[in-house]
């Protein structure tokens, strides 16, 4: 019997559980290194052990009935996948392929559709609800639209090493986030538009430089004298008056003041000529966005790994639910 269609919405969840899974093949194995899929370190393929122990029914349907408890209040598109079972510890009961997480204008699509564990969904919706939605709003003027993953499950250990723990990539509980994206600001990417990084700006060596380029200073420059006129071609001796200063002029020579598109023509004066006051103009800010969204992660998830972390995760975040003594998170 195929997987059918499972999509939670509203608290309605339906869902197919066949016996058969448990001795069902995963049909969307990795055929490929993942290093092939822009993955940053070249992998070997899993091997298979022939006489691995598979999902047992009872452990399938006491997975499913989980995921039925933590997505019943969410709204998730997603599918049931056949049970992945690699070795004697990568895999997954019940993994999911994930469409998309929420509805109208906060609905995210995830492209390409990655596989993931119920425990993970829900985490990515409690992320995007509380946190990312609203800081795209902040710093980008529009809620994101679509997530690019990079990589989903994959049965290796942590950063592809031959030895060592498993990585949570094993357990369908991480995914790693290459870029988010709207229709207003097209694309934001982490490798693009993060800014240099602490490391980046100790090899550079010039610290203020770095910084400023790297969005968190904005150097200031030599400021004008209080007052003084800009510099400008004389015209009294055409027989011409130089016309009087105006408030707006002064503004740029105010020490530490900086103008974000000021609007000359209307000075000081804020208000539309249409009538009432504008709402303020968001201009997009992808680095604040990008620091601001792996910041808020960390509340959420067991594992965040970013451009600061290590040059491995230079061009993507990796979030993930492990679960630590004394619930313990990493945040790099």
């Amino acid at each position: 019997m195929a997987i059918k269609r499972t999509a939670f919405t509203a608290g309605m969840c339906v869902f197919a559980l066949s016996s058969a899974m448990a001795e069902m093949p995963h049909r969307n194995s990795p055929t490929t290194p993942v290093g092939d899929q822009s993955w940053p370190i070249v992998l070997k393929e899993a091997k298979r052990n022939p006489h691995e122990r598979l999902w047992s029914k009872q452990e399938i349907e006491q997975a499913q009935a989980k995921c039925m408890i933590l997505l019943k209040d969410l709204e998730v598109d997603a599918d049931y996948e056949a049970p992945l079972r690699e070795g004697s510890d990568c895999g997954s009961p019940a993994p999911m392929r994930l469409m998309s997480i929420g509805s109208g204008a906060q609905r995210v699509v995830f492209q390409p559709a990655p596989t993931v564990s119920c425990e993970m969904i829900a985490g990515l919706a409690q992320w995007l609800q509380q946190d990312v939605q609203k800081l795209a709003r902040r710093h980008l003027g529009a809620p994101i639209q679509r997530i690019e993953p990079m990589s989903s499950y994959s049965c290796r250990n942590a950063y592809g090493r031959s030895e060592g723990r498993l990585s949570e990539h094993g357990r369908a509980n991480a995914l790693d986030i290459a870029a988010f994206s709207n229709d207003k600001v097209q694309l934001v990417s982490v490798e693009a538009d993060w800014g240099l990084t602490q490391r980046e700006i100790a090899e550079r060596g010039h610290e203020p430089e770095a910084m400023a380029s790297a969005g968190r200073i904005e150097p200031l420059g030599k400021p004008q004298a209080l007052g003084a006129a800009p510099s400008q071609p004389s015209q009294t001796a055409a027989g011409i008056a130089p016309a009087p200063m105006g408030l707006q002029d002064l503004k740029p020579g105010i020490p530490g003041v900086i103008l974000f598109g000021a609007r000359p023509a209307m000075g000081f004066d804020g208000l539309s000529r249409l009538g009432g006051p504008k709402g303020p103009v968001v201009t997009p800010n992808k680095g604040e966005f990008l620091r601001a969204v792996h910041k808020a992660a960390c509340r959420t998830f067991g594992t965040v790994l970013g451009p600061e972390a290590n040059r491995t995760h230079r061009n993507h975040f990796h979030v993930d639910m492990a679960e630590r003594a004394q619930q313990t998170r990493i945040c790099e």
